[in-house]
């Protein structure tokens, strides 16, 4: 260690010696005597980061799930109309707006019938449960609705989907769980 200057000694010993230094003193030697206060403290900013850590994660699952919903619901519109045409041997460019519709529209019409069975299969089960299995059949009938080789698969399984989606209402009851909304 290098030897100081007379002049640093007096600086640090004017400055020790002032009653600000002797409170910080004073406090610094209450928080390092009082380890029983620092563990709680400790334990409670953890706690909360890790629930923040949780919800955030909570919070990206479910806008995944509702993103995956969106696009089940929407990314049919730009090719109905070709599927229709490709479906239905005398479809053409003219008449197959009213096929594509009924392509469309299914989805919502299996919907409407399947909500409110969903909710009550959440209260029973879980949300998390109606969740991964909603989202299981969705993707299983998306593929067979992609595969499909006559008008009316298409039609079925685009229905099904429907009825397999079952993930707004539990996402929303999430949401507003974490959001805290009932308090």
């Amino acid at each position: 260690m290098a030897p100081r200057n007379q002049h640093e000694e007096s600086n640090e010993t004017a400055v020790n010696s002032s009653p600000q230094h002797s409170s910080k003193m004073k406090h610094l030697r209450y928080d390092t005597n009082n380890k029983e206060e620092q563990p709680q403290q400790t334990a409670k900013q953890q706690k909360s980061q890790h629930d923040k850590r949780k919800h955030t994660k909570s919070t990206i699952a479910l806008c995944l799930v509702m993103l995956t919903n969106s696009c089940l619901q929407i990314s049919v519109f730009p090719y109905s109309g070709y599927m229709a045409i490709h479906l239905i041997p005398n479809a053409n460019e003219e008449n197959t707006g009213r096929y594509a519709g009924l392509i469309a529209s299914f989805y919502m019409t299996g919907r409407i019938f399947s909500s409110f069975l969903w909710g009550r299969v959440a209260d029973a089960y879980g949300r998390t449960f109606v969740m991964k299995i909603s989202s299981a059949l969705c993707a299983i009938f998306s593929i067979l609705f992609g595969l499909s080789t006559s008008f009316t698969s298409a039609l079925v399984f685009r229905f099904l989907c429907g009825v397999s989606s079952g993930t707004m209402g539990p996402v929303k009851t999430s949401v507003s769980e974490l959001s805290k909304g009932n308090q």
